[in-house]
């Protein structure tokens, strides 16, 4: 299981070798995107393990890369549906466009604060009085200091949305299959490992293994061509 640093780099030079592996094979980038993405995550873990709990301005930085990291996503994601699909663009391009806005939104909650002025709520999944990553029962868990708008927020439940929505209109169904089913499955095994929102949320190896491991089992042509 990914609780450990050393799990973390396992599991992100897994990641790497994997993403070298299609890249030496010539296959477009956007193949491979989602594997070089997650291994990219893990490795950052990897490195937070080393300051954890300590809250000092290393520490603050890592956990602002990986709230970065973590509204980039469905960015990534529709980029990859519009680029690897033949109908329906208009809805990718969409959804590009929302999403950004999205990222912005979600960057104003963290760092402009233009929109975004009042205090943090301390009920929310991962939102504390200060930026910093901590160690809990089963693996690293973030706490990120966001204000908030009267419930306008970007939240977890846009960020899955724009993820999982859009790929109800790809071109093929094993295609939606295996895009869903590799994210859902993650947060699903996170959640029932951890039995904690927070540190299910920053269990990225059990998000990214499924799509580590099927990539590697069964060749990526069968699962986006």
């Amino acid at each position: 299981m990914c609780f450990s640093q050393l799990s973390s780099l396992c599991f992100s030079s897994i990641g790497f070798i994997t993403f070298y592996r299609f890249y030496k094979n010539n296959y477009p980038f956007y193949y491979y995107l989602h594997i070089c993405f997650y291994s990219f995550m893990e490795f950052l873990q990897f490195l937070q393990y080393f300051y954890v709990n300590e809250c000092n301005s290393i520490n603050n930085v890592l956990t602002k890369f990986a709230y970065i990291l973590i509204w980039l996503q469905p960015i990534i994601y529709n980029s990859y549906y519009y680029l690897t699909n033949n109908r329906y663009l208009d809805v990718f391009r969409y959804n590009i466009i929302l999403s950004l806005f999205l990222f912005y939104w979600a960057m104003d909650r963290m760092f402009f604060h233009i929109f975004h002025f009042n205090p943090p709520r301390l009920d929310e999944i991962n939102v504390g009085n200060l930026t910093c990553t901590y160690l809990g029962n089963n693996h690293l868990y973030w706490k990120f200091n966001l204000n908030t708008n009267h419930g306008l927020e970007a939240t977890y439940l846009s960020y899955m949305m724009f993820i999982c929505l859009p790929a109800f209109w790809v071109d093929k169904w094993k295609k939606a299959l295996y895009l869903n089913f590799t994210f859902l499955s993650g947060l699903i095994l996170a959640y029932g490992y951890t039995r904690d929102l927070e540190e299910a949320i920053s269990f990225w190896c059990l998000l990214s293994l499924p799509y580590l491991l099927i990539s590697m089992i069964i060749p990526i042509k069968y699962m986006i061509e």
